[in-house]
């Protein structure tokens, strides 16, 4: 009688346990609306739009941004032409119409900042913001 029920207990505590381990995986409504609402707000687009200036290398450098275009202002010499967003949306490359840049690549620092990056669009060792005007 005694072995019948510790064999009646062991079952039930192994049915539990499994039940258990089945609902943990489960998502619940709440988990699903939070999960949406993160998602919704890290899908938000970064406005780079603006003009940025600070010193790179020692030379100025000062840029405007409006939606997919730049004009660009570094050490005396003007440039102008198209930007484009990477993948993450993080960062942009700027392709001037006539010249060639070597710092071409800026990244999103915060709502007042940018980085520059080095010539392979690699965060460089001693940061180099840009502050919005």
């Amino acid at each position: 009688m005694k072995r019948n029920l510790f064999l009646i207990i062991a079952l039930f505590l192994f049915a539990s346990c499994q039940k258990e381990q089945t609902e943990e995986h489960v998502l619940t409504q709440e988990d699903i609306i939070s999960l949406q609402e993160i998602g919704a707000n890290n899908a938000d687009k970064i406005d780079f739009n603006g003009t940025f200036s600070g010193e790179v290398n020692g030379k100025d450098y000062t840029i405007k941004i409006d939606d997919d275009s730049f004009d660009l202002d570094f050490n005396g010499k003007e440039y102008s032409g198209k930007t484009y967003i990477s993948g993450d949306g993080n960062s942009i490359e700027l392709e001037p119409k006539l010249g060639d840049l070597k710092y071409k690549y800026l990244a999103w620092a915060d709502e007042e900042h940018l980085v520059v990056l080095d010539e392979n669009g690699n965060y460089t060792e001693n940061e180099i913001l840009l502050k919005r005007k």
